[in-house]
Parts: structure tokens; C-alpha cells; sequence
């Protein structure tokens, strides 16, 4: 028997712990995404699998060929692109697919066992890093005393979704901060009487988890720095400014009808976060399910072609390797993450998260087209409902972490596989701000300011849509120059 054909012994047992060091890494793996194939008991999956493991069989000498061997690579390649596998999960194909290519290579092309037990001392390092950086990479175990944000908020009530009386140590970005809440619910320290008192001036700061403070301690908040920022200014000492913690426009309109109007502001601002608050305007005034929004996908047209895609499929895949992902965040920027999860070529319209579908150019997508008619009509009505009370309202469009640059607007085209000419980064911001001009809505968009000068750092880390601290601060100061000027008569 030949050498290509038998393995030695001291070879096959080598063979063997590089195995069971790779099986080790993948138990020790993070949980994987689902594979990229809508069906993986589709036709095509079949087809690709028994493509893997027939050309798998140009060992044996008899079909030992170069076209044979080049068609197995080929097929290997678009495996491991492809995941069919999904029931192993994106690292466990990954692992057993390449795994088996380099086997197959160990065994049959080269006729040296140096170089072989080389290219299995490889694989066996990578094995051996992956389960070392399985370990490191493990979260720190919960401290039971922290709350997270989900656990402070219940029902609407005077002052918002945010549970009143709340003085509690939260999850932040780095480590536990300060989350407090006065009676009502409002994200005060000091509680916030109905009547407004005497020789003080109010601003009503209403919006979501931007504005109530998602993971943010209680001083470094939007509103804390907005009300810093305008005491800081001439005659600016007798501002207060009230937070309320409030999902979306439409909920807005009802919350400020029944509570918020009550508490005699002389300024409402309501937060507009570009993506999500768009699209639950639609579903408020169609009184559609939160689950609608998953089945609402991008169409086939909003993708790069198959081969553009391959890149982004590619990087994906390594990126579900602890060593090339430790390697990869030296260049790679950070992208917006999804609620969905999605990956390549498979992308919500009006994802949670960073609803791209409202970005989109390169056709006519009817639910989001509805959205911003549904969001024109809950900042109309808010107007109206503000100037019947003679109170003057702001509505403060609050950009998306992927707008903020070029460089993270193309990372997240790449990532999740969109074609750049079918995308415009600015879109939204047009939309909303043309709709309130004809509306005689007063809008202020933050982007120019989040952009100019550009500042790294104004988001939360790991693709997280919420702003840091540094966010906060930008926000709260750029909104006490435009309110100041709008509203207070406070000048330099």
C-alpha cells in the first residue's frame, strides 16, 4: 500500500487529538447564527452536499484526478459560503467542512509526513485558540443585584413607561450604573410637582430609549446635560427639564393628552428616532401586531449580485472564529446590529434595530411608504394638539449609528450584503423633514451636528444602536443651543 493510502502511527494519532481539539472548540463556541439558505433541505442544498461528499471520494487512486481535485476545492469553497449544514450552525459547518477539506489535503497531496504533520500541528493551534479564547471570551457571571432596562419599565403613567420611585444600580455599557425615577415616573431626581412653580420654565423632553436613558447612569443622560447645557447659558438658571419615557410619536399624542400636558410645560420636544419610530407609527394607526414587521423582508433588488456577495458571506463565516474575529477588529468598523438577527442577503425592511428599508432607493416598498405617511400624521396631530394649548413643540430627529460616517455606512451595506446604489443614507431625514415643513411642524434634525466635526464613540459598543455617554452629551447641548434659540430667549 502506498503512503497516501495508510496513515502511520505516530501520523493517525496525531490526526486524532487534532480532531478531538476541534470537536472541543466547537463545544465551547458561542451559539451560531442560522445558515444563509432560506430552505436547508432545499433542492439545492441536497445537490451541494452530495456534490461535497462525492468529489470527497478523489482519494481513492483510481479517481485520483487534478479536474477531480479542483472540482472538490471548488465545491468545498461554495460549502462553506453556503452553510447547508444549518443543523450544526454556522461554526459547527464551518469546522466540520473545513476540518474534512484539510484532511483530505493531509492525506493525499503531499508524500511528505513532515509537511503533513506540519498542516496538522496548524490546524491543531487554531483548535487549541479557539478553546483558549472560549474561555477568555466568556461574560463575566450577572451580578444579581443589577437590574436591566427591560426590568424598569410597566405600564403608562403620568410619567411615562418607566416604573416610578426606581433608585436602582443598572446594567451599563462598563459596568453598573445609577438609574433613579421621582414618583410619577419621570426620569428626575427630584420630584416633579404638576403645577409648574412660580419664576420656572419647563421643557418636556418625551421619546424612547434614547431620551429615557437606555444603560446610561443618571447624570450623563440626555436630558441631565439638556438641562446642564441651558442653566449653563444667560438667564438660564430657572430651566427644568422633565424627562418621560414614551415608545413613539403615536404613543406621545395619547400620553401627552391624558398626563404630559398636565404638568404645564412651556416646551415639548419629542424625540423621533429615525428607523423604529417610524415604522411603530404605522403599526399604532393600522393596529397591526408587533410581529408584523417579521415578515417584511427587503426584495431580491436591494442585494449586490451573488458575486459581489461572496465577500460578506466569506467574512461572516470567519468572523464566528474567535482568533480571526479578535484579528479582524483591528480594521473592521463596527456595524448596527439586528433584532431580527439578520445576516447576508436576508434583511428586515423595518427592522427594530436599524430599519434600513427606510433607507432604501432602489424601488417602492409600500409598507414603508405608509410608515412615513402614518409618522407625518402622529407629528401632524401632535402640532395641533400642542398649539390648542398654546405650547410650542419640537419634534428632534435623532440619527442612526450608521449614518454617523462613510466608513460605518458602507461597513453596514457590506455586511449585511446591500448594494450601495440602492441606499441613501440621508433619505429618512429628508422625508420626515419635508413632511413637517408642509405641515408647519417644527423639526430639528441632529445629524448635522453628530456628523460635524465627526466624534468616535458617540454609540455603545458591540453594534449597539444607543448613544454612549459622549452621544448623550452631543445630543443634550446641540438641543439647549436649538431650544435656547427657538424658544427661551436665552442668548450668548
Amino acid at each position: 500500500m502506498t503512503e497516501t493510502r495508510h496513515l502511520t502511527r505516530p501520523l493517525g494519532a496525531a490526526l486524532l487529538a487534532t480532531w478531538s481539539a476541534v470537536l472541543a472548540a466547537l463545544l465551547t463556541l458561542a451559539d451560531a447564527s442560522p445558515g444563509t439558505l432560506v430552505n436547508p433541505r432545499s433542492p439545492a442544498h441536497a445537490a451541494l452536499l452530495l456534490l461535497y461528499l462525492g468529489t470527497s471520494l478523489w482519494w481513492a487512486p483510481r479517481l485520483r484526478t487534478a479536474g477531480l481535485v479542483g472540482a472538490h476545492l471548488a465545491v468545498t469553497a461554495a460549502f462553506l459560503i453556503l452553510h447547508p449544514l444549518t443543523a450544526l450552525g454556522r461554526d459547527g459547518t464551518f469546522a466540520v467542512t473545513g476540518l474534512h477539506l484539510v484532511l483530505v489535503i493531509l492525506l493525499l497531496t503531499s508524500a511528505r509526513v513532515e509537511a503533513k504533520l506540519l498542516a496538522g500541528a496548524l490546524v491543531l493551534g487554531l483548535a487549541i485558540a479557539e478553546t483558549t479564547l472560549a474561555r477568555l471570551d466568556r461574560p463575566a457571571p450577572k451580578d444579581p443585584s443589577l437590574r436591566d432596562y427591560g426590568d424598569l419599565m410597566g405600564a403608562y403613567g403620568e410619567g411615562g413607561f418607566l416604573l416610578p420611585n426606581l433608585h436602582a444600580r443598572v446594567v451599563g455599557p462598563a459596568g453598573p450604573v445609577e438609574f433613579v425615577t421621582e414618583s410619577h415616573g419621570f426620569r428626575n431626581r427630584e420630584e416633579v410637582p404638576r403645577a409648574r412653580p412660580a419664576g420656572r420654565r419647563r421643557v418636556l423632553l418625551v421619546g424612547d430609549s434614547f431620551v429615557a436613558g437606555y444603560r446610561t447612569d443618571q447624570e450623563r443622560t440626555v436630558g441631565r446635560v439638556l438641562e446642564r447645557a441651558l442653566r449653563e447659558r444667560p438667564d438660564g438658571t430657572g430651566v427644568d427639564v422633565v424627562v418621560a419615557g414614551v415608545g413613539h410619536p403615536g404613543a406621545a399624542l395619547d400620553w401627552l393628552g391624558r398626563h404630559g400636558f398636565g404638568f404645564e410645560p412651556d416646551v415639548v420636544v419629542v424625540g423621533v428616532t429615525l428607523g423604529n419610530d417610524i415604522s411603530q407609527s404605522w403599526l399604532g394607526r393600522r393596529r397591526l401586531p408587533s410581529d408584523t414587521l417579521a415578515g417584511l423582508l427587503m426584495p431580491p433588488a436591494a442585494y449586490r449580485s451573488n458575486l459581489g456577495l461572496l465577500p460578506a458571506r466569506a467574512d461572516r463565516t470567519l468572523s464566528r472564529w474567535r482568533a480571526y474575529k479578535r484579528a479582524r477588529s483591528l480594521w473592521a468598523t463596527d456595524v448596527i446590529g439586528s433584532w431580527y438577527g439578520d445576516t447576508t442577503a436576508s434583511v428586515h425592511q423595518m427592522d427594530p434595530a436599524h430599519s434600513l428599508g427606510h433607507f432604501y432607493t432602489g424601488g417602492t416598498l409600500p409598507a414603508v411608504e405608509t410608515s412615513y405617511a402614518d409618522l407625518a400624521a402622529d407629528l401632524r396631530d401632535l402640532q395641533a394638539a400642542a398649539a390648542a394649548r398654546r405650547v410650542p413643540l419640537l419634534a428632534a430627529l435623532l440619527p442612526q449609528r450608521c449614518q454617523m460616517s462613510r466608513m460605518e455606512w458602507d461597513a453596514t451595506l457590506f455586511a449585511y450584503g446591500l448594494d450601495p446604489g440602492a441606499f441613501d443614507p440621508e433619505r429618512p431625514n429628508r422625508r420626515i423633514a419635508a413632511a413637517c415643513a408642509t405641515d408647519r411642524v417644527e423639526c430639528f434634525d441632529l445629524l448635522p451636528g453628530f456628523r460635524d466635526p465627526a466624534a468616535a464613540g458617540l454609540y455603545q459598543p458591540g453594534g449597539d444602536m444607543h448613544w454612549s455617554d459622549a452621544g448623550h452629551e452631543r445630543a443634550g447641548r446641540l438641543l439647549a443651543a436649538e431650544i435656547a434659540r427657538r424658544y427661551l430667549a436665552v442668548s450668548d
